[in-house]
């Protein structure tokens, strides 16, 4: 479990295929050490999948790091990703 704040860093993961990483998800890294913890995970309608946020070691919050997600006793391939996590595709005013 992470535990000291100052080496800690919000991130949103970005879950490859259908899997939704909840609350107390941990987080791994490639080489199998656990760096994180997801505080809140959903589904995203805007993006058409799962969505999640959570407190990670800073050294792997960079965006686009490989990381894995463990639901069910099982680990999932998941991404750092950054915000927003769509593109808006409407202008404010127009009718």
């Amino acid at each position: 479990m992470v535990t000291h704040k100052y080496l800690q860093d919000t991130f949103f993961p970005s879950p490859e295929g259908r899997i939704i990483a909840r609350e107390k998800t941990k987080i791994f890294n490639e080489e199998d050490s656990l760096v994180g913890e997801v505080t809140s995970g959903t589904f995203g309608p805007s993006v058409n999948g799962p969505v999640a946020m959570g407190y990670i070691n800073k050294e792997f919050s960079k965006k686009d790091t490989k990381i894995f997600l463990e639901v069910r006793g099982k680990k999932y391939p998941a991404n750092i990703c950054g915000l927003p996590f769509y593109k808006k595709s409407y202008v404010k005013g127009v009718n």
